[in-house]
């Protein structure tokens, strides 16, 4: 099976892996990222490494499936705080956390619902062009 192939079967199960990786990343405040791969078979395996890392994943010499890397998720230097307007910031501590769970959910909502399926269709284009 080819990436596209793989990419287009599996589209739902990816979308899932990415909008998990992206929610990981906000709550670790843009201080890891998080690549996806996907085996030929649909199995996803996930490789977390420290924001800017250059890891990746191989396939043991005796793996006979296919492994495909999808992307990598990444918020360098994310703050929360950066997505709301500033005069809105409480100075109570206990505040500021509900503020900045609150802008993390609304985030990953939107990731979720929009940008994740853009990102992913990139992706497949690419797979297309490379096959």
């Amino acid at each position: 099976m080819k990436k596209f192939d793989v990419i287009e079967k599996y589209w739902d199960k990816i979308g899932d892996a990415m909008g998990d990786a992206y929610e990981h990343v906000l709550n670790c405040d843009g201080r890891v990222q998080v690549s996806i791969y996907i085996w030929e078979d649909g199995e996803i395996q996930t490789l977390e490494d420290v924001q800017g890392g250059n890891s990746y994943l191989v396939p043991k010499d005796w793996e006979s499936r296919e492994l495909f890397f999808i992307t990598t998720i990444e918020a360098s230097f994310f703050d929360a705080f950066d997505y709301v307007d500033y005069t809105e910031i409480p100075e109570d501590e206990d505040e500021r956390e509900e503020l900045r769970d609150e802008t993390i959910k609304y985030l990953i909502s939107d990731y979720r619902h929009g940008h994740v399926w853009d990102q992913l269709a990139a992706v497949k284009e690419d797979a297309r062009n490379e096959d």
